[in-house]
């Protein structure tokens, strides 16, 4: 949904691609961002519930975000529920860290 909703967008068509397999392995398999804009090297994830029901969960996303940041992407974490009922501040959001880097 938030794939579709950003590329319906002038300023974020075509920047994100849908789970994107990068070079480096994450677990026993090549990682998968949920959302990766590689031009700037932004990473959302979106999560469920469940992600905060197990500890192991929680700690796997946090081992991802780390993985992520040393290979030098701006990670984004985001409540599957919240994409769809506070969709304006999770675009609000990735609108203002795509304009920090803009600004670097």
């Amino acid at each position: 949904f938030l794939f579709e909703v950003l590329e319906a967008m002038p300023d974020t068509r075509g920047l994100f691609r849908l789970n994107e397999k990068m070079s480096f392995v994450f677990g026993a398999a090549l990682a998968v961002i949920d959302l990766a804009a590689l031009e700037h090297r932004i990473a959302i994830e979106i999560d469920g519930y469940f992600h905060f029901q197990d500890a192991d969960a929680y700690r796997r996303d946090r081992r991802k975000d780390v993985l992520l940041q040393t290979h030098g992407w701006f990670v984004l974490r985001f409540l599957a529920e919240d994409v769809v009922v506070r969709l304006e501040e999770v675009i609000a959001a990735i609108r203002q860290v795509l304009a920090t880097g803009r600004d670097r």
